[in-house]
């Protein structure tokens, strides 16, 4: 987005916006980042009030953020569903649940809408979850 458009785009300034260093890899022209979970933890919101669902953010930063305050799910790829094998879905469910699906809260769920997945890495996903996913 360019800078013109930006200043243009109603509630852009007061979205927060890279700091820039002084280091080669870095370009001050970079368009500001939103950074949605600093939104989402907002003190306003009602606790247990929302669901929030994520496809590609790092989901033990979510639980650090909403944890407690707000249920989340996803982030199991939908990607996986076509492409992996039963197992493969087994041990990344297996690992997200070890780091967020503690303590209540966190759903399992995709990530994203799933229009072709292989049976049997879907159904893997189900199991994995109970038996991984149990309080």
């Amino acid at each position: 987005m360019s800078s013109s458009k930006a200043a243009t785009t109603p509630g852009w300034s007061t979205w927060p916006t890279p700091t820039c260093l002084k280091a080669p890899s870095f370009s001050c022209s970079t368009p500001p980042i939103w950074r949605p979970l600093e939104y989402l933890a907002d003190p306003d919101l009602p606790e247990g009030s929302i669901v929030f669902m994520f496809d590609t953010t790092d989901m033990e930063a979510v639980k650090k953020t909403l944890g407690g305050k707000q249920c989340f799910g996803g982030n199991v790829p939908g990607s996986l569903f076509r492409t992996g094998s039963p197992a493969q879905v087994e041990e990344y469910v297996k690992n997200l649940l070890e780091k967020v699906g503690q303590d209540g809260g966190f759903i399992l769920s995709t990530g994203t809408v799933i229009d072709e997945a292989d049976p049997e890495a879907f159904k893997a996903m189900f199991e994995a979850g109970r038996k991984y996913g149990t309080y």
